[in-house]
């Protein structure tokens, strides 16, 4: 099991809007890093320089980093908390390069807030829907009554806890990248 959790804010966030968050997980035992940073290839430096793959958890444009470095094999789990889309910023000309079917990548969870109008849960369900085309353990999770800042809001705990409870659960105990699908370790 991964002792490290890393926290990639949004967009419009700053590592401050995790400190809720980063609290309940050290009381529980964790070591939790919430790193300044929007860069894919940032996030993916300090992974590397961990001596344990961190469990990755992330927010809106942070929830689409961490599919981003999932899908190159990097960390022990994932949770994208209304994700960006891994297809919807072609709109805007950028390519994500996210090979859905990766059977090197992590497992990953994907949370929706029912009543979320930035990040719908059909977004996320698309999502997932695309994800799970991997062979690694892929799941889906909406939360009800629950908008897009599903950990700012009254009930953000049941949020936190289900998030680290599957990520641990379902974590690779193996080195930064995944192993070969016939070696496969879940707990």
């Amino acid at each position: 099991m991964s002792n490290t959790v890393m926290l990639i804010h949004g967009a419009w966030l700053t590592p401050p809007s995790w400190e809720r968050l980063q609290s309940r997980y050290q009381e529980q035992g964790y070591r939790v890093l919430a790193p300044v940073g929007r860069i894919v290839d940032h996030h993916d430096r300090l992974i590397r320089a961990l001596r344990e793959p961190p469990i990755l958890i992330g927010h809106s444009y942070g929830g689409l980093i961490v599919q981003k470095l999932l899908d190159r094999g990097l960390g022990a789990s994932g949770v994208s908390l209304a994700g960006v889309p891994i297809r919807g910023l072609l709109l805007l000309g950028i390519g994500t390069g996210i090979h859905a079917p990766n059977p090197r990548r992590p497992p990953l969870l994907l949370i929706a807030g029912e009543s979320d109008l930035t990040i719908p849960p059909a977004i996320v369900r698309a999502t997932f829907a695309r994800q799970r085309r991997s062979p690694s353990p892929t799941a889906y999770k909406s939360f009800p009554g629950r908008s897009h800042f599903l950990l700012a809001e009254p009930g953000w705990e049941e949020v936190a806890d289900y998030a680290i409870d599957w990520a641990t659960h379902h974590a690779w105990k193996a080195p930064h990248t995944a192993p070969s699908p016939e070696r496969r370790s879940l707990e």
